[in-house]
């Protein structure tokens, strides 16, 4: 039976990093919130993540089960499908790691597991990269040098199980490694019930840092890739209609007789109702500026000239922020 069973070694072993990581990563992310954790939230922490974790692992397992398919049925292919499969298997490890090993930072920023901004923002290169380097550069660096590490390793300890494969029937082999894929396609629904696995199958808390920590964060990315995904476009829910028809129907709803000029064709004057004196408003927007700076609303005291506006006019000290984009912020403000 051992001898038969020898060739799954390379997929046990895929299989027992990836979980070390899974497991070894949210327990220390508990230890790391254990403040915000009430009682028994740990252990719904930790049983909530193990199915998840069965789940990511089965979806993870299923394509590398193919490859041993082939490398068993395709003996003049044997050498070509090992080195697939070492390959893939350390991609997928390296990936898993760095983005566990990003967590911290982006629980620290966000406070929650990575989700869509984890790659909405990628859409910024420039500005990310600037980010991780003046604020990030220790947890950048820290996580070059893991993954790289992880690579290593994984290739060596996977790449390993083959050299301690055992000869068995064809037959045999093709048989186990066809269960094993129906296993990992059972695991990876990781339910029996209409609807697969989904988040909400594992959320208990009303705090959401907790209930992110129930997930893994490949997961999580992974989820809301495919949410975004599912998501329609604006734009097709509505007809279409010429141009010009456009601004004519904008034109008569605006109810102006005269419009200043046709490069832009919807630029008016607006004369006021109201034409007496004129309020004292001035909006400041600053940069990169966040309240921790700014010593009227408990920062470091780094702005004594705005501190002094504060003194002149309204200032608001319950704020609210809507994101870490600029544009983010400005349009919070003037809408």
């Amino acid at each position: 039976m051992t001898t038969k069973l020898s060739v799954l070694k390379p997929l046990f072993r895929f299989s027992l990093i990836l979980m070390s990581v899974f497991i070894l990563s949210r327990i220390a992310l508990l230890v790391w919130q254990h403040q915000r954790l009430a009682d028994g939230d740990s252990l719904a922490v930790l049983f909530g993540g193990l199915r998840v974790d069965l789940s990511s692992l089965g979806y993870l397992s299923a394509l590398a089960v193919l490859m041993l398919l082939a490398h068993v049925l395709l003996r003049s292919k044997t050498a070509f499908f090992k080195h697939v499969f070492t390959l893939y298997s350390s991609i997928v490890v390296t990936l898993i790691v760095v983005v566990e090993a990003s967590t911290p930072a982006f629980i620290t920023q966000y406070d929650v597991r990575p989700n869509r901004l984890f790659v909405e923002y990628l859409d910024y290169p420039q500005e990310v990269f600037s980010m991780l380097l003046h604020g990030h550069l220790f947890a950048m660096i820290s996580t070059l040098i893991i993954a790289t590490l992880s690579c290593v390793f994984a290739y060596r300890f996977i790449n390993a199980a083959f050299s301690k494969q055992q000869n068995a029937k064809t037959v045999s082999q093709v048989v186990i490694l066809v269960t094993t894929l129906l296993v990992c396609l059972i695991s990876a629904r990781g339910t029996v019930s209409h609807r697969p696995l989904n988040p909400a199958l594992v959320y208990f808390s009303s705090d959401s840092l907790i209930n992110s920590l129930a997930l893994n964060s490949t997961y999580s990315v992974a989820f809301a890739i495919k949410n975004m995904g599912n998501e329609k476009n604006a734009s097709s829910l509505y007809g279409t209609m010429p141009r010009d028809e456009i601004l004519q129907t904008v034109k008569q709803a605006a109810y102006k007789q005269q419009f200043i000029t046709e490069s832009i064709p919807t630029l008016a004057n607006n004369t006021p109702f109201n034409t007496g004196k004129q309020k004292n408003l001035v909006i400041i927007l600053e940069e990169s500026l966040g309240a921790r700076f700014v010593g009227e609303l408990g920062g470091i005291g780094v702005t004594p000239e705005l501190d002094k506006l504060y003194q002149q006019g309204w200032g608001f000290d319950n704020l609210y922020a809507t994101g870490t984009r600029s544009v983010r912020g400005i349009e919070a403000v003037t809408t």
